[in-house]
């Protein structure tokens, strides 16, 4: 903390304010979903039309135009009262197929090698993810 003496009776005193710690970012809801545009990373935006300038709106598929539910549920939170919200964009990528076996496989007996319990994703690729052929 820096103090300089001014003139007599007037002292002026410096805060150093480099040692703050920044606040989480407080947003009323969240979405996850596509966007026509924007960045990946989560953006908070406070207005509807602060939302259509960085992740669009419509997606025009020959001579039709088509809304993502996330423009929509946008639309409707901030239509309701909403005052900020997080979005989170959702775009194309490569898919591997995810497995996670859950118990060791034990040695030796009839379920030797065999994981008695294994999630594994539906399948490879988009084809169970909607896309929109421009």
């Amino acid at each position: 903390m820096a103090e300089t003496l001014l003139s007599p009776g007037v002292l002026a005193r410096e805060n150093d304010q480099s040692f703050l710690t920044a606040q989480p970012v407080q947003a009323g809801a969240a979405i996850l979903g596509p966007t026509v545009k924007g960045p990946t990373v989560p953006t908070v935006v406070t207005t509807y039309s602060q939302y259509q300038n960085i992740f669009g709106t419509l997606v025009q598929s020959g001579s039709d135009y088509y809304t993502y539910f996330t423009s929509i549920a946008a639309f409707n939170y901030f239509q309701n009262g909403g005052d900020s919200l997080l979005v989170g964009r959702v775009t194309n990528g490569t898919y591997t197929s995810a497995t996670s076996s859950i118990m060791p496989t034990g040695s030796g007996g009839p379920t030797s090698g065999l994981a008695p319990f294994v999630l594994e994703t539906l399948s490879k690729g988009t084809i169970m993810k909607s896309e929109v052929v421009l």
